[in-house]
């Protein structure tokens, strides 16, 4: 049987297994991403459809688990799976073609929102709102938005399922993996005539660059290009994922790290800002409100200055990629 053969004969099987799995509710676990082997003899176009392949099954991977398990670890799974899917889109955009990217990129937009909502209120119901309250000291308050966070979490995951369960969801994915079955058959589109080393090097060496220049402000950014940072941090991981079998295992692994660390640093921030967004949308007693307030603001102050001293090591990380690339990715 054929590469594309398999790969159009995939989608339906794993629907089947899917909802055999939901049928039965066993053994459900969380799925991380795999990086997907290659070497640099492999096309721009070749490595581009290993690569989407990779995100869809990591995607997949936890659809049933997000619909039939209250563990949010498959909501974060499934969040990052469509992150690093419309990262890799991104990536190889000039190789996937605009009419594609057009077609697929406001469902995936609205799957991310409907999947970050509930992967939020996760966070601030399991993980945020425990200390807040213990620190505020009165447990009758406590009760009250626990259960009212709760509520608003609860709405969420359902308003999630719903949109798993959809024609619109259906539609998307099948949409990938025709895209992925088609990709060596279909229409050419304009390919950059570049090895696969040209193509990581320059993608990856733009993206440092505009994470870094946006680091150098960090201080006067505002919330949102604080969150635009932090997103262009997460591309940047994504696509040195992507393309770590073609550089030094040793310098991806702490050139990693450091982007790790400014993740975690830039996300602690992140929770902060969503934790006074979800308060705004709780009702709670006005002296609770001005204390998180105060709670959640020192917080990420705490938090950006430590972001400042990884970003500098981040600059001084070992380079992954060659200086100058053929052309234009």
């Amino acid at each position: 049987m054929s590469e594309e053969t398999e790969l159009k004969l995939r989608l339906p099987v794993e629907q089947a297994q899917t909802s055999n799995r939901l049928n039965r509710r066993d053994a459900l676990r969380p799925v991380k991403a795999v990086r997907v082997a290659f070497d640099s003899s492999l096309s721009p176009r070749d490595a581009a459809r290993r690569i989407v392949d990779s995100c869809l099954a990591h995607l997949q991977a936890n659809e049933a688990g997000v619909i039939a398990s209250d563990d949010p670890e498959f909501v974060h799974q499934m969040r990052v799976a469509i992150r690093r899917l419309r990262s890799a889109l991104r990536v190889f955009r000039g190789i996937i073609g605009k009419d594609f990217l057009d077609d697929v990129t406001p469902c995936l937009r609205w799957l991310g929102r409907m999947l970050g909502e509930a992967r939020d209120w996760d966070v601030f119901h399991g993980e945020t709102l425990p200390p807040l309250v213990t620190a505020y000291g009165d447990k009758a308050v406590a009760r009250h938005i626990s259960d009212a966070v709760k509520q608003h979490r609860d709405r969420a995951r359902t308003a999630m399922r719903e949109a798993l369960e959809s024609g619109r969801y259906a539609r998307v994915i099948f949409g990938v993996w025709r895209w992925i079955a088609e990709v060596d058959t279909a229409p050419p589109v304009a390919e950059p005539p570049v090895t696969l080393m040209d193509f990581a090097s320059r993608a990856v060496r733009r993206r440092h660059k505009r994470v870094l220049d946006q680091a150098r402000r960090l201080g006067s950014l505002s919330e949102l290009e604080r969150h635009g940072l932090r997103l262009a941090t997460k591309q940047l991981r994504y696509a040195v994922e992507f393309f770590s079998p073609l550089f030094p295992a040793a310098s991806v692994m702490h050139y990693l790290r450091q982007l790790e660390k400014i993740q975690s640093t830039l996300g602690a921030a992140n929770d902060a800002a969503n934790a006074l967004r979800m308060i705004a949308a709780v009702e709670t007693p006005t002296a609770f409100a001005a204390f998180s307030r105060g709670w959640f603001l020192g917080r990420a102050e705490n938090h950006l200055e430590r972001s400042c001293a990884v970003f500098a090591r981040l600059r001084r990380a070992p380079q992954l990629w060659d200086d100058k690339p053929a052309s234009k990715v």
